[in-house]
């Protein structure tokens, strides 16, 4: 198997994985239905071989990364989430999905999906909230606004800086990639998962231009991160990162303790306003 087809998430806590797969005992299931079936046969804890993981979820300081930080490509499993124990993220289902479209007797024999992840809980997108440790602003969008970030620097963790993509997430992976011999690379998908941040009175009115900046620049830096790592690296081809399919997951509406109206939506403003944000931004753009 020489091709990898990468899937990326990214964004704030549900991105980050906060599901517990355990009770508090850590042994009994907190699951149900064909789900319940699935896990006591023991798919989910033994992992999915043609599903490979890379990189971070979580939901305090990336400063204490090391125990959540998998820098080697492992099958996809239980406890990818945020605190490596017990806890699961979007990763485990897509997984389960994509484990039967890669390897022998699928339609992509000779390749294998890889997911790269790099979220954390309670990230800004708009980068100003002082109060905020980490946040996702697109530079583009901080240059437009003269936004000083605060803490960390998400966007640039994962896809590095433009003097330097090597730095960021999105090379390291490209690098663990080609060291298990994947020399044909495709950029298939990206899950975005944020919005909560800005669900309050003074940011919701952000979200929408701070999200279409995110997707502009993050496509064109997965781009340039990709060309930067086919420069040193030869033998690698990376297709792909120009028009990147985008999913954008809505804010639930039972958020922050909001209930959910009959109409489906949230019986609060702010929610409604990042939902339809995220809903004109996804028309808008390609």
């Amino acid at each position: 198997i020489t091709g990898a087809d990468v899937y990326f998430i990214a964004g704030q806590s549900n991105a980050a994985g906060c599901s517990d797969f355990y009770r508090n005992d850590k042994a009994t299931f907190n699951l149900s239905g064909k789900w319940l079936t699935k896990a006591k046969s023991g798919i989910y804890t033994k992992g999915f071989p043609n599903v490979s993981y890379f990189g971070f979820g979580g939901v305090s300081s990336v400063e204490s990364a090391g125990t959540r930080f998998l820098t080697e490509l492992v099958p996809v499993k239980v406890a990818q989430g945020s605190n490596y124990v017990s806890e699961f993220g979007p990763e485990l289902g897509m997984a389960e999905y994509l484990s039967t479209h890669y390897g022998p007797g699928s339609e992509n024999p000779n390749r294998v999906a890889v997911i790269v992840k790099y979220a954390v809980g309670a990230a800004s997108l708009i980068g100003e909230q002082a109060a905020s440790w980490c946040s996702w602003c697109a530079p583009s969008y901080q240059k437009a606004n003269n936004i000083t970030i605060f803490g960390q620097d998400l966007y640039h963790n994962m896809v590095g800086t433009s003097t330097d993509y090597s730095t960021g997430v999105v090379y390291k992976a490209f690098d663990a990639m080609k060291a298990k011999g994947y020399t044909d690379i495709d950029l298939k998908g990206f899950y975005w998962s944020q919005g909560e941040a800005e669900c309050n009175e003074s940011d919701y009115a952000k979200h929408g231009p701070a999200l279409e900046a995110f997707i502009t620049d993050m496509r064109k830096d997965l781009d340039l991160a990709s060309n930067s790592f086919m420069s040193a690296n030869t033998s690698v081809n990376i297709a792909g990162a120009t028009d990147l399919d985008f999913l954008i997951s809505e804010i639930a509406p039972t958020f922050s303790n909001s209930i959910k109206l009959a109409d489906g939506t949230s019986s609060n403003q702010y929610i409604r306003e990042v939902v339809k944000a995220q809903k004109a931004v996804a028309e808008k753009l390609s």
